[in-house]
């Protein structure tokens, strides 16, 4: 009797041109001589047998026996290795066993045990798995040291360059070759990777950060903020933002300081940051972009800064601050010098309304109901963002440049609509007004005013402009004359209604 059977294949790296032909070669002839009919095939490329989620070749077939869909009764696999090398070996076995508890069991085509039930085959089944696994640990100390070794030469082991440098193909000797582009590999084992200086702009741009840093004292936000302002973009077009500021001043790659080994990633575990200490670093291993004294004197700069002060001496500035202003904001935060960011309050004490509690103050912008509020607006404005999207999903769609940018509505000739929530409140007379407070340096081609109802659970009415000035603070009054300027309308039906009779499509 021919028993149906699927075969699994996987192969580690992308060099192994022929090993998926010899594997399928090999079951094919396992098959031939154990009665088995290859109908269907498995197979993960380049891919690492030490976990399940990276392969979706054995996902596959797993889901595939476990949901009994499978039209296979047996799974053949060249060795134990190809199955898998989980450090875990009771991870392998695991998988295996589902795959016999749905009837259909795995065949190793090249082990030297067999598929019978016995102690001796599970002794050394057993070992097998033990054995695929120290592989793997043994190959990444060895993998770990020659890196560790190359790196001590001056020679890159991988990655991307960073902003301001480009990767320089070179021989032992250090002779140039030929710059690499984004993606491109070395071919000759011999060649080596080291790090040139990149377009002149983006060298005098690192250089100038450097200077606003050093000499006018500003923070790494306040020196994104100013290129963007200067529209000079960061990688891939993208806008500067705070952190990447501070991984030019504080990466040793600026000086000409190759440094290998300050995040390790052991057999695909976890990403961790490893101490200085641990750390290879060759001075003067390609040509520098600041001087080394430059530098040094960036970094007594960082160290003078919050990161190393400690959380009583972070409550201080804001306590000085409180007794200067008389009261706290985040944009009062955000602007004052000598003071942490907002940030930082958020990291050490779980947000600002904690930081406020222990150095007693209890102004407006105090009270946790304020971020309850923004909490329950946030959530009103994703729903019509979603609202609009299903009345219109031909037309309109959610869009987001980044997660540090908010949602914005996007049309079918790629214009934007910015929506605005404003709340609605009460005057001394008892009559309704709305507030609306639109963000500094926000651009919009098209804005649409949402004004909320009494009780700011839902809506009273929508006014769509074509365009609005940024830093806009107005309050509206019921029927204010502001207001026809727009298209007004009440219902979110009417949405494209009003995009037409305000928007000129591109």
């Amino acid at each position: 009797m021919v028993v149906p059977a699927a075969q699994y294949l996987r192969m580690s790296t992308e060099h192994q041109q022929y090993s998926l032909d010899n594997q399928s070669a090999a079951i094919r002839q396992y098959a031939d001589d154990h009665g088995f009919v290859i109908i269907q095939t498995y197979q993960d490329v380049a891919k690492s047998g030490l976990m399940l989620r990276k392969r979706p070749g054995l996902a596959a077939l797993l889901n595939e026996v476990i949901s009994q869909q499978a039209r296979f009764r047996a799974i053949l696999v060249l060795d134990v290795t190809r199955w898998g090398r989980f450090q875990d070996v009771d991870e392998s076995a695991h998988y295996e066993f589902l795959c016999k508890k749905a009837g259909v069991p795995v065949y190793y085509c090249s082990e030297n045990f067999t598929h019978e039930a016995n102690l001796v085959n599970a002794i050394v089944k057993g070992l097998k798995r033990s054995m695929a696994a120290e592989y793997s640990r043994e190959l990444s100390v060895k993998v770990a040291m020659g890196s560790r070794r190359i790196a001590a030469l001056g020679f890159r082991n991988g990655g991307i360059p960073g902003y301001g440098f480009r990767r320089q193909l070179v021989s032992r000797d250090k002779s140039p070759k030929q710059l690499l582009g984004p993606g491109e590999r070395k071919n000759l084992a011999t060649d080596r990777v080291i790090l040139v200086p990149g377009p002149p702009n983006e060298v005098q741009c690192i250089r100038e950060i450097f200077r606003m840093f050093i000499e006018e004292r500003r923070s790494a936000r306040q020196i994104a903020l100013e290129l963007n302002r200067l529209r000079i973009p960061y990688l891939k077009g993208r806008e500067w933002y705070q952190q990447g500021v501070y991984r030019l001043l504080t990466n040793p790659k600026c000086c000409g300081c190759h440094v290998f080994g300050r995040r390790s990633q052991i057999l695909q575990g976890p990403n961790i940051t490893m101490p200085r200490t641990s750390w290879c670093m060759v001075p003067g291993a390609f040509e520098p972009v600041i001087s080394p004294e430059r530098f040094e004197e960036a970094q007594k700069i960082v160290h003078s800064r919050t990161f190393f002060k400690s959380n009583d001496r972070v409550l201080d500035a804001l306590r000085a601050l409180l007794t200067e202003k008389g009261k706290l904001t985040q944009t009062l935060i955000s602007k004052a010098k000598g003071v942490p960011s907002t940030g930082t309050f958020w990291w050490r004490f779980g947000g600002l309304r904690n930081a406020y509690k222990l150095i007693g103050y209890s102004g407006a912008q105090s009270s946790p109901q304020i971020t309850a509020t923004r909490r329950r607006l946030a959530f009103i404005r994703l729903a019509l963002h979603r609202d609009i999207v299903q009345a219109f999903p031909k037309e309109v769609r959610i869009a987001r440049k980044s997660w540090r940018h908010r949602l914005r509505l996007r049309l079918k000739d790629r214009s934007l609509v910015t929506v605005y929530l404003c709340r609605c409140g009460h005057v001394h007379d008892g009559s309704l007004r709305w507030y609306l407070n639109t963000p500094s340096k926000e651009l919009c081609k098209l804005a649409l005013i949402v004004r909320l109802n009494e009780g700011n659970d839902g809506f009273h009415d929508f006014c769509l402009f074509s365009g609005l000035p940024s830093e806009t603070r107005l309050t509206l009054k019921s029927d204010d004359p502001r207001l026809s300027g727009g298209a007004r309308f009440t219902e979110i039906s009417q949405f494209m209604g009003a995009v037409r009779s305000v928007h000129r499509p591109r």
